[in-house]
């Protein structure tokens, strides 16, 4: 059995982006796809795509009417990936939730990668100008994303922590759960009720930022603000470019996972960029990058 997961929402209109699928060779970590409907697993069939992949269809397990309640609500993405991770719980030491709009660029080592990236216990973040035209944004995602801890003896730690949500680091990396704090997770979250769990889950609530909150305060994970260290830029690592990139090598010893493709395509020549990135996302996104701010 794989130690490693990649556990990938998707839907009919995306899969195009899978062929990904077809140029894995010899690797040593799960694929899991996560569909909705078994409609959904009969036209991915017809993609004729190696077989290399698991699946997990939410009609095995839920009703259709329920899974359009998600749909119609626009939590279906994060929904998914929780449900997967509840699932495979038992499965794996490390799993990863990305979207399909990936493509695997150097798949040796992603075990160690994935030991170190959690060892390390940082969360690399950028403090946020409360005068800047994203802030609002970040802040309805960050304070949405705390709905879990309102109403505990947490909370206001976690604001403090958190400089009351202004820190934003969600993509600043590949999104890595250390599958034994899973349980506990979903034990605070309050997983194992569906209904009211749904109930609070809406677009704002990004699936790897509650647990990002979690693990601050009860792993002794750590928020590393890159201001900190000179960089200025007024977002998280989210589709940074090169130069970026490399100041976050030198000046704070901390070697991202993943990339933008254009940055990727651009300097995938650079030593560091051979040895540590693993994918690289965003294939539908038309941006090149954000601007280095």
């Amino acid at each position: 059995m794989n130690n490693i997961g990649f556990i990938i929402p998707t839907y009919p209109p995306h899969y195009n982006f899978l062929n990904f699928l077809n140029s894995l060779n010899d690797i040593n970590f799960d694929i899991i796809l996560i569909l909705s409907f078994k409609s959904d697993y009969n036209e991915l069939l017809q993609y004729n795509y190696k077989k290399i992949y698991k699946t997990i269809v939410l009609e095995n397990y839920l009703t259709i009417s329920d899974i359009n309640l998600f749909i119609n609500k626009q939590i279906i993405i994060t929904f998914k990936k929780y449900f997967a991770l509840n699932l495979l719980k038992n499965d794996y030491t490390y799993c990863a939730t990305i979207d399909s709009e990936i493509e695997f660029v150097n798949t040796k080592n992603i075990f160690e990668k994935f030991e170190k990236y959690c060892s390390n216990k940082k969360i690399i973040s950028s403090l946020i100008n409360t005068n800047d035209y994203r802030h609002e944004l970040i802040k309805n995602i960050n304070t949405n994303s705390a709905i879990f801890f309102e109403n505990t003896k947490y909370y206001e730690n976690l604001k403090e922590v958190t400089k009351n949500f202004n820190f934003y680091f969600w993509f600043s990396d590949i999104p890595i759960y250390n599958m034994s704090y899973i349980t506990d997770f979903f034990y605070f979250i309050g997983f194992n009720n569906l209904n009211n769990f749904c109930d609070k889950l809406n677009w704002y609530i990004f699936d790897y930022i509650p647990y990002v909150y979690f693990i601050i305060l009860f792993k002794d994970y750590k928020i590393v603000n890159i201001k900190d260290y000179g960089l200025t830029r007024e977002w998280s690592l989210e589709s940074m470019p090169f130069k970026t990139y490399k100041n976050v090598i030198n000046n704070i010893n901390y070697k991202p996972l993943w990339l933008i493709q254009n940055t990727y395509d651009e300097n995938k020549e650079d030593i560091d960029i051979a040895n540590d990135i693993i994918l690289i996302y965003h294939r539908n996104d038309g941006r090149y990058n954000f601007v280095n701010d």
